[in-house]
């Protein structure tokens, strides 16, 4: 008992940091442990008259005492960490999934609190029967009689019943095991599917979504365009450009051509000159077209899109400042069946590895699964190659993120604005930018295997994206399946992980994140204004990523009730003291 006792208590004290009460558990267990090795030599000696009164007299007093002294341990040790949980409740208002948690918590570790305590004093009633019966009975010394022991067994057999109770108690067999389990989820309403509905728009709206829809890039096709990155940006570097240099650097170049009249051309990586595949002079040559890039992949591709109405199978959620090589590793861990992509990463910053990669996609029959990703399948020409976003105010959050989009990440030189005479379309029916809910609308109607892939960065900047965030809550209540592809699993392990990454999230509100122009960010709050209510909203973002169908939502099994409340606890503990959060 007082080993399931002190692991217990020591499960409590890691969780919380804390440290000292298991240490007084332990120094009453070995001192049983001492009483019970004389006893073991008195036995072996044949002193049965002493081992006896030990056994019913000494032995028994001393279990009563280290039990009560155990019972006011865990006494205290809880009482602590419940103080923790309800010091500053005005704290933790309008943090709807911290609240909720820190209920959880408070009513997990009741009733471990009660159970260990109970199982405690229960024991030391127990023992203290048991050692009343022997000196009422005068039979401390020498074998109990058979009136005396059944009377002796009933201490015994009761003590055992609570001692079975109390561990159903500890592993939550009488409560709900997962935190957040009511939080608020609004699913699709008839109006939500009405406002929805693209054929209710205007026509040329539904056609641009139509188009976006039937983009994809496959799991294949964007290994290959890692693998010959080098020939459109030489300097590549996997561990320093992000998915933005890439879009700049590679991607619009890579899809704007001038047309001949027999055939096209490629520009070159620098915009300056154009090289005719038919050795025509540049004077020969048509207008420039720009087009998302999975619009000049091979001309069998485009034909079999045409017809058969081939539609992404996956869409993908990033962040542009992440690392180009986490998200090309995300997306191939996630055609792999792999919720990591730290070892993808790391495979593909050798020739080896991407063999390796090219050859494990070709077994498991994964190349040709359909990813829809906004930076291959947005016709950025459309929109943001000819400038970037106008600039933010210097005090604000997003002035530095402006600078760094600006610049080559290695480099630090700036990155050469496109001058392709494409129209650019950054508001109303024929923008790219704007219909991404209508997108995954309409693709979760015509995929009914579609689902989301979320690859999270190694900074979580993902979720202060608010474009990224309203996809994310858009799939969640639609009920779209949601893979989370991350670095490293535990890095989002709500138990053990980093708790600056859970104070993030769990704090996170619409309000705060931020968008490349403000003008967006303005659009879409005002859209989450006229449908959700910003708190709303804000409830739904956290059971987006808590609830029980949410990115981190997590079943607790076994013992972990307790190291997983008493952590709450600590967590609680974090968001308190940092109020302004």
């Amino acid at each position: 008992t007082v080993l399931a006792i002190w692991w217990r208590v020591s499960m409590a004290e890691q969780a919380f940091e804390v440290r000292g009460y298991a240490r007084v558990i332990a120094i009453l267990g070995l001192s049983e442990f001492s009483v019970i090795f004389v006893k073991a030599a008195l036995f072996l000696q044949r002193d049965h008259s002493t081992y006896l009164s030990i056994q019913h007299s000494w032995d028994n007093f001393y279990k009563t005492f280290a039990l009560i002294v155990i019972a006011a341990v865990c006494w205290r040790l809880f009482s602590s960490i419940l103080a923790t949980l309800n010091r500053h409740p005005d704290l933790l208002e309008g943090k709807q999934y911290i609240l909720l948690e820190a209920r959880w918590a408070d009513a997990a570790l009741r009733r471990v609190r009660t159970a260990l305590v109970g199982l405690s004093l229960v024991g030391s009633l127990a023992n203290g029967i048991q050692f009343s019966i022997l000196v009422l009975a005068d039979e401390t010394v020498g074998s109990p009689s058979r009136s005396v022991s059944l009377l002796f067994d009933i201490p015994t057999n009761m003590y055992l019943l609570v001692d079975f109770s109390a561990l159903l108690l500890t592993v939550g067999c009488f409560q709900k095991q997962k935190p957040g389990e009511k939080t608020p989820q609004r699913d699709m309403s008839e109006e939500d599917v009405t406002r929805n509905n693209t054929n209710l728009k205007d026509p040329e709206w539904q056609q641009t979504v139509l188009n976006l829809a039937l983009r994809y890039i496959t799991a294949g096709e964007l290994l290959e365009f890692y693998r010959d990155l080098s020939a459109l940006m030489p300097h590549f570097d996997p561990d320093l450009h992000t998915t933005n240099d890439i879009v700049r650097a590679a991607v619009i170049p890579a899809s704007l051509r001038r047309i001949s009249y027999d055939d096209y051309s490629p520009c070159d990586h620098n915009f300056n000159t154009v090289k005719s595949a038919n050795g025509e002079d540049n004077d020969k040559l048509g207008p420039w077209s720009g087009r998302a890039y999975v619009d000049w992949l091979d001309e069998d591709r485009v034909q079999a899109i045409d017809d058969g109405r081939l539609f992404a199978q996956r869409m993908v959620t990033h962040d542009w400042r992440n690392l180009f090589v986490h998200l090309v590793a995300a997306v191939l861990a996630d055609a792999l069946g792999k919720d990591e992509y730290g070892i993808v990463a790391r495979d593909l910053r050798s020739e080896e590895g991407i063999e390796q990669l090219k050859l494990e996609l070709q077994l498991d029959g994964c190349q040709e699964i359909r990813y829809w990703i906004c930076a291959f399948c947005v016709n950025q020409h459309k929109g943001i190659c000819g400038a970037f976003p106008l600039e933010p105010d210097v005090n604000s959050p997003e002035y530095s993120r402006y600078q760094a989009n600006r610049v080559d990440t290695a480099t630090g030189e700036e990155h050469q604005c496109c001058t392709c005479e494409e129209p650019k379309y950054w508001y109303g029916d024929l923008c790219e930018m704007n219909k991404f809910d209508d997108l995954m609308h309409l693709l979760n109607v015509e995929v009914p295997e579609l689902r989301q892939v979320v690859a999270i960065d190694r900074n979580f900047e993902l979720f202060s994206r608010v474009w990224c965030v309203a996809e994310l809550v858009e799939a969640h209540r639609s009920h779209l399946q949601q893979n989370v592809c991350l670095l490293w699993r535990q890095a989002l392990d709500a138990n053990t992980g980093d708790l600056g990454v859970y104070l993030k999230l769990a704090t996170l509100s619409v309000n705060g994140c931020s968008a490349a122009r403000e003008t967006d960010k303005d659009r879409i709050l005002d859209k989450i204004r006229a449908t959700w209510g910003i708190p709303e909203f804000d409830a739904q973002l956290q059971a987006t990523i808590f609830g029980p169908r949410g990115l981190l939502g997590k079943e607790l099994v076994g013992f972990d009730v307790i190291h997983s409340a008493a952590r709450a606890a600590l967590r609680v503990k974090v968001v308190e003291s940092h109020p302004a959060s």
